[in-house]
């Protein structure tokens, strides 16, 4: 009973999700009737109804810097922040977190990484060498 009762809860919550996540439509006939549905149609004129309100006209771009950090790294820059204008603790963390991902390269002979899809799986080698380099350069950056 508790089993079945879970599974119709489970059931329930993902239809009801999908249904709210579908576009809604709403017309009007030729007879001045109106009618909702969520397929457009294409003999009267539509206008969508669920659709989400947009953003205030004050709100704060929040792809700012990643657009700043991507049109850096297309012109050649590395797209790191100047140390010299960099907050010192800001600085001395990275550099710790640097000379860590060093050490803990070095002393590992297998290091596992997470794939973008949540995987996890070993580094070759190579991309072992790699990753210390980068470790090595972010050192040279942020210690000196």
């Amino acid at each position: 009973m508790r089993t079945s009762l879970t599974l119709l809860s489970l059931f329930l919550l993902l239809t009801s999700t999908t249904v709210m996540s579908a576009k809604l439509y709403k017309w009007k006939d030729e007879k001045g009737n109106i009618h909702y549905g969520q397929t457009k149609p294409t003999e009267y004129e539509s206008a969508e109804v669920n659709k989400p309100p947009p953003p205030p006209a004050n709100a704060p771009d929040l792809n700012k810097p990643f657009a700043e950090q991507i049109r850096g790294k297309n012109q050649g820059d590395p797209a790191k922040p100047d140390t010299a204008q960099m907050d010192p603790g800001t600085k001395a963390s990275q550099c710790a977190k640097a000379r860590n991902n060093l050490t803990n390269l070095q002393n590992n002979s297998r290091v596992r990484v997470k794939n973008p899809d949540g995987s996890v799986r070993l580094l070759t080698d190579d991309e072992k060498q790699d990753k210390l380099k980068e470790s090595q350069k972010q050192i040279d950056y942020y210690c000196n």
